[in-house]
C-alpha cells in the first residue's frame, strides 16, 4: 500500500537528518526503527479520509450541491475526530 511509499519518504528524510547533524542524533534514527508499520498505514488512511473530505468540501461549494452515493446519505467525514 502507499504507506510503504510513506514509510520510505519518512526514512529518507530521517536518514539526511542524522547525516547533517552529531553523531548523539543516531537515538533519532533507532527511535525510527520501533515505529510499528501497522501505526504508519492508521495515519496514512486518516491522512487520506482528511483529504478526501477537503476536496468533498471544496466540490460542495463550488457546485452548490451535496455528493451522493447510490442515493444514500451524503458523503461526509468529521476533521475534528481525526489525529493525525
Amino acid at each position: 500500500g502507499s504507506y510503504r511509499f510513506v514509510g520510505s519518504i519518512m526514512e529518507d528524510v530521517l536518514h539526511s537528518f542524522v547525516a547533517k547533524n552529531e553523531p548523539t542524533q543516531q537515538l533519532a534514527y533507532e527511535d525510527f526503527d520501533q515505529v510499528d508499520q501497522l501505526e504508519i498505514e492508521e495515519l496514512d488512511i486518516k491522512w487520506q479520509m482528511v483529504m478526501l473530505s477537503l476536496r468533498i468540501n471544496k466540490f460542495q461549494k463550488k457546485a452548490g450541491r451535496k455528493i451522493n452515493f447510490k442515493n444514500k446519505d451524503p458523503a461526509r467525514f468529521d476533521r475534528r475526530n481525526a489525529r493525525c
